[in-house]
């Protein structure tokens, strides 16, 4: 059976009702967002899933002078009442801390999820808490 001319080629696209300019302005604003809000969910499951810092979060120990608490936030950490810009290090054991402005740094060991320790000479803090409490105020 031979092909027809008309049965060889595409039917042609038919539209109901013509797109007018505003329509796909609306139809790319749309698209748009779309696409900002994927990337956005995105970067957030990453970070999550490849980049977790498990030190976010209030700290507390108990040394001679009494309860101490630090807490750490994306980009700094609050010590002593003073909030200060930091960045971290993140290894599979241990966090090291570093103040930029000062260039010196605190490691920070992971002893399990509900608790770290540091050492300063022959002084060492083993510092308890719930890193889960501050990720609702980091975000």
């Amino acid at each position: 059976m031979k092909a027809t001319r008309s049965s060889a080629r595409p039917k042609k696209r038919i539209l109901l009702t013509p797109r007018t300019p505003k329509q796909r302005f609306i139809r790319f604003v749309v698209f748009i967002v779309v696409l900002i809000t994927i990337v956005f969910l995105g970067k957030i499951g990453v970070e999550k899933l490849f980049f977790s810092n498990p030190l976010l979060g209030k700290w507390r120990t108990q040394t001679a002078m009494g309860i101490r608490e630090i807490e750490f936030q994306r980009g700094s950490m609050i010590s002593f009442g003073t909030k200060t810009p930091v960045t971290y290090d993140i290894k599979e054991n241990y966090v090291v801390v570093m103040d930029p402005s000062l260039q010196l740094g605190s490691k920070y060991t992971i002893v399990d999820k509900n608790t770290i320790s540091t050492q300063l000479g022959n002084a060492k803090s083993i510092y308890n808490g719930s890193p889960q409490n501050l990720e609702k105020i980091a975000r």
